[in-house]
């Protein structure tokens, strides 16, 4: 089977496992116009650019990351207050899902997102540290040693 026959086949299965969604929480596009106009409206107030959104099913989103946002998360060095304005935007869709339901759904994707953007400033910025660790653990070092490593390195 073909990878593009692959990706047809999963394609089609989210779209009926997100159809499955929809049907058991009837409200969803309010949700997701809920989730994503939160996001939208404290980045604007927070002065991060908007470059884009969709409220289509499975590609609900919200685009903020800009060539300069872009640029400092790929080099690790996004500082505490870009962080932090990034954080706020993604709590803001749980927010406002939390002011109107007693049950909140879409907060993964933007847990999940701030989570990698932070990961990965994190490993940028300890880039040296993140190698000589690796070397340490394929050796099987102790976790005393690993731990022993990371401080000598930082």
């Amino acid at each position: 089977m073909s990878r593009w026959s692959q990706f047809w086949i999963y394609f089609r299965l989210l779209q009926a496992a997100i159809g499955g969604f929809s049907s058991f929480f009837p409200d969803y596009q309010d949700r997701i116009a809920r989730h994503e106009a939160a996001h939208f409206l404290v980045a604007y107030l927070l002065g991060l650019p908007i470059l884009g959104y969709s409220l289509d099913i499975g590609k609900e989103h919200v685009n903020l990351v800009d060539e300069r946002l872009q640029k400092l998360i790929y080099s690790g060095q996004l500082d505490q207050k870009e962080l932090d304005r990034l954080a706020v935007v993604s709590m803001a869709g749980l927010a406002a899902e939390g002011l109107k339901y007693d049950k909140v759904v879409g907060q993964s994707a933007d847990l999940f997102s701030l989570q990698v953007l932070f990961a990965g400033s994190i490993l940028k910025n300890n880039k040296g540290t993140h190698e000589a660790l690796m070397a340490a653990m394929s050796n099987k070092a102790s976790v005393l040693e690993c731990i022993e490593v990371i401080e000598n390195s930082a």
